[in-house]
């Protein structure tokens, strides 16, 4: 069974240590805007799978609280979107962040989920046996 925590926390350390690595070699190879990008854009790919991961716990751990409201899960799916956009729109016209590298950062984190749930996915056993 996966920890949906740790597969959060894992997810973390990925986009980290992505974000980090294209950081300076965006830094390197193209200008500092780029690099400032990629390292907003990666966490705020974070933070839009937390906000993902925190609605969707809620919705199944309080699930008999939501019986009969369906559009409580998404509700919050829909008012997450419209903050994410305002929060890349704030960055790229208020910061010398570069489009592109909020591009790139945020399309990493997406690379640190899929990394993470793979990683996640191959130190589990098998459903069935036993240890």
């Amino acid at each position: 069974m996966l920890d949906p925590a740790l597969l959060l926390r894992e997810t973390s350390r990925w986009s980290a240590l992505l974000g980090g690595v294209a950081t300076a070699i965006t830094w390197i190879a193209w200008s500092g805007g780029v690099a400032l990008g990629v390292a907003l854009g990666a966490a705020l790919g974070c933070l839009n799978l937390w906000l993902l991961a925190r609605a969707l716990h809620q919705s199944v751990a309080q699930a008999e609280h939501y019986r009969g409201r369906k559009w409580a899960l998404p509700a919050a799916l829909l008012l997450k979107w419209p903050l994410v956009l305002l929060l890349i729109a704030g960055l790229a016209l208020y910061t010398p962040a570069r489009a592109e590298g909020l591009a790139i950062g945020f399309a990493l984190s997406l690379v640190a989920a899929m990394l993470a749930a793979l990683r996640s996915q191959s130190k589990t056993p098998p459903s069935g046996t036993t240890t």
